[in-house]
């Protein structure tokens, strides 16, 4: 890739042609024009063309970048991209902004709205961003007015811009632009419009009535024709032969319904009703006969169709149907009287006191006169800063339009000295005008208003008299006149003339040295006329004789003293390019170093110097040395032409003493720091206003959905929902969607909740009600008792298990025991009854006892000493005797003297056992016997029973089954009672 490469390390030192880069492996642009040797080259290091342009449709150092393909014919400036003029549709510098759709075939300059032949079809505007009306013929509408051009569609609507429908009554439904039907009514009605209801009693059969009357035509004969409904009887009759007399005296000229005579024909003014007897004492001028309905709206103070109810008291008078104020009591202004009127106001003194009046609608006020420093019809304006004070100090201006009433200070000028002074002024002082200067003018200005430039080919200081123009110091070579603005028309050598224009030595006899006595072939100069002249581009091909310069200028877009340089001026915005230095002399309307801009369109006839300064100021609604500041957002788009602040203030929506800042986006209003001064309907938390109100409250008639500092719902909420704010939630148990707006407590609740909200739920054992509820809401009390098996108030608790049929009172006491089971609650079980068989009361076995048990309950255990364990029942007594073993007889032996001495010995030692086993068994009987004798005063006190003293705090002092007779007298404790079956119980034997 090098061309030459370093002997050192190899690294490229130049480049082959097309490639660049510090190993010369990137490519040159494709966009780069050919160098001088028909190559594309670039710099190695930075890859800028080398050709110092681009190919046609290239741009920029290293020709990267593509023309805009809207440029016209697809070319731009070599750096910038710029091109002029865009492709029909485009603007911009590079041609690559859409125009509006809604400009006239799509064309427009400089900004997208800037319309440059008036706005399309269907559109208009002051950018065309407004829609004409679809009733509009051909949708075609004046772009300032929106009137519609060519009238309206089928003559079915009319108004300026046809936005109302004709009257449905309108015969074949055509009107004027005017809106009156043009051919005529419909059946059934009358008047210009056809709004009218040919009446029942004044309409001819046909149901045709008087386009101006409303009364039958036919029955305006004498006699009235057939198609009359009806003759008028005479005052006071009615009926077919008009006989019948009038039964109500309050019919206006006594006369009633021919065919309804207990029906008057007309009221008089201020009654109604079929016999005129009552009355509409609020109606301005009386009311409908038969309904009462005021027919031409209240007296002030009342609304409503008959006028029957009361304005709000910020309401002087209200509209008839909303109640909203029409006009407003003292102090007040705005749709509902809401507003306050300026306090800068000039109060109106009645009887003595002073009281503020403004207009309703625009708060204007009702003396028109301010309070001293202050202006606007609604005095809310305070006279600007630059006017000159009274006095006081007190800036003072003209209520109606702020106009500085003893002038403005030094250096401003303007109806409310809101302007700078011209710097065309000397000191740039003027008087009502930016260029009625005071002083004279600045250096470099003359003229009455100093709108006059000296000529830049004065000599010397550049200077010119302020009342003429004349140079001071006389000419630059080859101009003359006063004022140096004319170009010799005929040189000396030296470029010199007189003040003809013509040279002086030319007029002398002989001619004179400096006199151009010859002139030489056009395209030669020099002594003899031998040279060519070094450029082809001097106007006639003529250059000077003695240089070959062209002194007589250059043909169109060439500059240098030789014409051989090209101009890069754009030529649609160029007058001419200086020879000189071949910059660009703007025509007017055009500015930029290249006369390629228009001046902005802010400019006051769109005049402006090269650097797009406005020479005479700016139009309405611009600001800025280039009037490029606009003003929208001003009342009126009245603004400073220097400093684009606002004069009359901002329209709604936005602040500051430019008007440039929007509002808040939930702001309906808001004051000079952009500080919310009014919330929007919806919203709330002045001064922020951004808290949306609640979706749950219920918007007012007034549209306020909440209060703009709380947040608090105006209205109701909707259902479903409760609090200040409407955001909670009613109880899902609620037997309604509503719920109460405070404390969200509904009546009644659903079947099985309870609690003023409802949120705690009935016991699932409760029995329902005929109603189907459960429980009491407050309480939570099982009306009507509980389910099977639960008592208590709630039915929370469950019945003791052994209940019978699991049944129990509402304390939890049975109604009866399972069978085995005794008690109030048969916590007892009847273990020692026989088949479990006992009383559910008391707990006394209904048969007899389980062996060895006795006692009334058989709890007791009968004595081990009992035979089989049994006893008596009742006493416990055991009811058998033990059987005592007998000893075996004694053994014989055949042959007592043959026994041998071993069989001596065996019988003594049996005899000797026998003879233990005899005495021990002799002990135990006589044991045996001593204890039956005993047992005759033995006391026995049942285990149950002993239990139950045990309970009482008594201890036995011996064992269960043995308290003996030294007890029989009294027990040891006589605090321990015995009650019911323990008295029973204890017995002594």
């Amino acid at each position: 890739m090098c061309l030459e490469c370093s002997r050192d390390n190899g690294s490229c030192i130049t480049c082959k042609a097309g490639l660049y880069g510090d190993t010369c492996s990137r490519s040159c642009s494709e966009g780069c024009a050919t160098d001088v040797t028909g190559v594309i080259s670039c710099n190695r290091f930075t890859g800028n063309c080398n050709a110092g342009r681009c190919k046609d449709g290239f741009y920029n150092l290293q020709c990267t970048d593509r023309c805009s393909s809207f440029c016209q014919g697809a070319t731009c400036s070599f750096e910038l991209g710029y091109c002029a003029p865009c492709d029909m549709g485009w603007y911009g510098q590079k041609c690559d902004a859409v125009c509006s759709p809604n400009c006239k075939n799509n064309n427009c300059v400089n900004t997208r709205t800037f319309c440059s032949e008036g706005c399309a079809d269907g559109f208009y505007g002051s950018d065309c961003s407004l829609s004409c009306n679809n009733n509009c013929v051909n949708k075609a509408c004046n772009v300032t007015t929106a009137a519609c051009t060519f009238g309206c569609q089928g003559s079915m609507y009319y108004g300026p811009t046809c936005n109302s429908a004709c009257n449905a009554n309108c015969l074949r439904g055509i009107c004027s632009r005017a809106g009156y039907c043009l051919s005529g009514c419909n059946v059934g009605f009358f008047g210009d419009q056809c709004q009218l209801t040919c009446q029942s009693s004044s309409k001819c059969n046909d149901g045709t009535c008087g386009r101006v009357s409303g009364i039958c035509d036919d029955c305006q004969v004498s006699p009235p024709s057939v198609n009359c409904p009806s003759a008028v009887c005479p005052a006071g009759f009615a009926g077919d032969a008009c006989t019948t007399p009038c039964p109500s005296r309050l019919c206006l000229f006594n006369r009633c319904d021919r065919y309804s005579p207990n029906h008057c024909t007309v009221c008089p003014q201020g009654s109604y009703g079929s016999f005129c007897s009552m009355t509409c004492p609020n109606c301005k001028s009386g009311c409908n006969q038969n309904t009462g309905v005021c027919d031409d709206g209240c007296k002030d103070g009342w609304y409503g169709q008959t006028c029957n109810q009361q304005c709000r008291s910020e309401c002087a008078s209200c509209e008839r149907n909303s109640g909203e104020c029409v006009t407003c009591i003292a102090g007040r202004w705005g749709l509902n009287c809401q507003q306050s009127c300026s306090a800068f106001c000039q109060m109106t003194v009645e009887q003595g006191v002073n009281m503020l009046y403004c207009d309703k609608t625009t708060g204007a006020c009702r003396q028109g006169v301010c309070q001293v420093g202050y202006w606007r019809a609604d005095c809310t304006q305070a006279c600007h800063t630059n006017c000159l004070t009274d006095n006081n100090g007190n800036s003072v201006c003209e209520i109606l339009d702020g106009r500085c009433t003893f002038g403005c200070k030094d250096t401003f000028y303007g109806t409310v000295c809101n302007e700078t002074c011209s710097i065309r002024c000397k000191n740039r002082m003027c008087k009502n005008y930016a260029n009625n200067c005071d002083l004279g003018c600045a250096d470099g200005y003359y003229g009455d208003s100093c709108s006059g430039t000296c000529s830049s080919h004065c000599g010397g200081d550049k200077k010119c008299f302020a009342n003429n123009g004349t140079c001071t110091q006389g000419c630059e070579l080859s101009y003359y006149t006063p004022r140096c603005d004319t170009p010799c028309a005929n040189t000396c050598l030296d470029g010199t003339c007189d003040a003809t224009g013509g040279c002086p030595d030319c007029k002398r006899s002989p001619v004179g040295l400096n006199c151009r006595v010859q002139q030489c072939t056009p395209g030669y100069y020099g002594t003899t006329c031998e040279s060519r002249c070094p450029g082809a581009q001097c106007i006639n091909n003529m250059c000077n004789r003695q240089n070959g310069q062209c002194d007589n200028g250059c043909n169109t877009n060439y500059h240098g003293s030789y014409c051989t340089e090209i101009c890069q001026c754009y030529a649609g915005g160029t007058e001419r390019c200086e020879q000189a230095d071949g910059s660009c002399k703007c025509r007017t309307g055009w500015t930029g170093k290249l006369c390629d801009k228009f001046c902005n369109e802010g400019c006051l006839g769109s005049q402006c110097t090269q650097d797009g300064t406005c020479l005479n100021g700016c139009k309405p609604g611009y600001y800025g040395s280039d009037c490029s500041g606009t003003c929208d957002n001003c009342v009126g788009r009245n603004c400073s032409g220097s400093t684009g602040v606002c004069t009359n203030g901002c329209v709604a929506g936005y602040y500051s003493n430019m008007c440039n800042l929007a509002c808040p986006a939930e702001c309906e209003e808001c004051g000079s720091a952009g500080t919310c001064t009014k919330c929007k309907d919806t919203h709330y938390g002045l001064p922020a206003c951004n808290l949306p109100c609640s979706d749950n409250c219920v918007v007012t008639s007034s549209g306020r959905v909440c209060n703009e500092i709380s947040g608090t719902c105006l209205g109701d909420c909707k259902a479903g929902f409760f609090g200040a704010q409407c955001q909670t939630v009613c109880s899902m148990q609620c037997a309604t969607v509503s719920c109460d707006r405070g404390s969200g407590a509904c009546t009644p609740c659903k079947t099985g909740y309870r609690g003023a909200n409802c949120t705690a739920t009935c016991s699932g054992n409760c029995k329902p009600g005929n109603n189907g509820r459960t429980c009491g809401q407050l309480n939570g009390f099982c009306d009507n008792g509980c389910n099977t098996g639960f008592y208590w108030v709630d039915c929370v608790l469950t019945c003791p298990t052994n209940c019978a049929n699991k049944q129990c009172d509402a304390n939890g006491l049975c109604t009866g025991c399972t069978e085995g089971y005794y008690g109030s609650t048969c916590a007892n079980q009847c273990s020692g009854c026989f088949e479990l068989q006992c009383s559910s009361v008391n707990g006394d076995c209904k048969t007899k006892c389980v062996a060895g048990k006795y006692g009334t309950k058989c709890i007791s255990n009968c004595l081990e000493t009992c035979n089989d364990s049994t006893c008596d029942q009742t006493t416990g007594k055991c009811e058998a005797k033990v059987t005592y073993p007998t000893l075996p007889p004694a053994a014989s032996t055949a042959d007592d003297e043959g026994l041998s001495t071993g069989a001596i010995i065996s019988i003594t030692a049996g005899c000797f056992g026998a003879l233990v086993i005899i005495i021990v068994f002799a002990f135990c009987c006589f044991y045996q016997m001593r204890r039956a004798e005993d047992a005759k005063s033995e006391i026995h006190i049942p285990e149950d029973i002993l239990e139950r003293l045990s309970h009482k705090g008594y201890t036995p002092q011996v064992s269960a089954r043995d308290l003996h007779s030294q007890y029989s007298t009294s027990l040891p404790n006589p605090n321990y009672n015995l009650d019911g079956d323990d008295e029973t119980d204890f017995v002594l034997f």
